[in-house]
């Protein structure tokens, strides 16, 4: 990482880095936007929900993992690595309906199940379907951990509605100390490089969490943007 970068990352609020970082956002969304019809994932993002998902396994938050909109389970097998780390009695719950990236593949479950047995890592409870009724009657009882990854397909009104149906289903679940990541939440105060490909994410977080005690943080994603939040009670 470069000292600009850094310089960045320490000093987010001064008018130097956020020039920089609205110039880096600016060529970022240049030479991506166009092609991405997925919400790709950097290896800095994968780093951060690694420590995070660790975090709730190690200090025995109580509950299982789980991820909304897992596509093809590259975020899922990270996942599901710090079950195979920690040894524990614990399972990762994936919930998607595999029909929305914006073309005609049908294979996508079938990709994310065979990366599963080729990796030989803990098989996830796969939840397939609309999420309004598998969030509604597929939860597991306690959550430790949650990913929510639902931006799929064209840039639309309704990830904001997405996300808060999301975060209306878990919230009740997550046990104290639960950790929450949200993808594609930037902050144009606070996150570095990380562009802003879905404006609605971040007003459905701020809404919801307006009158509760949990506060929403900036994680650094590289080219990519996501958030926590971690249950007061």
């Amino acid at each position: 990482m470069n000292n600009i970068l850094l310089n960045a990352v320490a000093e987010p609020h001064t008018l130097r880095n956020r020039i920089l970082n609205s110039a880096n956002r600016t060529m970022a969304e240049a030479g991506l936007r166009g092609g991405v019809r997925r919400s790709a994932c950097t290896a800095q993002q994968r780093n951060n929900l690694y420590l995070l998902a660790d975090q709730a396994v190690a200090f025995e938050v109580r509950g299982d993992l789980v991820e909304i909109g897992c596509h093809e389970g590259q975020t899922a097998r990270v996942l599901a690595s710090v079950i195979e780390h920690h040894r524990v009695d614990r399972h990762l719950h994936l919930y998607d309906d595999f029909h929305h990236s914006g073309t005609n593949d049908t294979n996508v479950r079938t990709r994310l199940e065979q990366a599963f047995q080729q990796t030989g890592l803990p098989r996830p409870k796969i939840h397939e379907g609309d999420l309004k009724v598998t969030l509604r009657t597929q939860l597991p009882e306690h959550i430790a951990f949650a990913h929510i990854d639902c931006g799929v397909g064209d840039f639309t009104a309704a990830d904001g509605q997405t996300v808060t149906h999301c975060l209306e289903a878990i919230y009740p679940r997550m046990s104290q100390g639960a950790i929450g990541v949200v993808m594609d939440y930037p902050d144009p105060e606070r996150t570095v490089v990380g562009m802003d490909r879905r404006p609605g994410v971040k007003l459905a977080c701020d809404l919801f969490f307006k009158h509760r005690p949990e506060r929403v943080q900036i994680l650094y994603g590289g080219t990519f943007s996501h958030a926590f939040f971690r249950k007061v009670w």
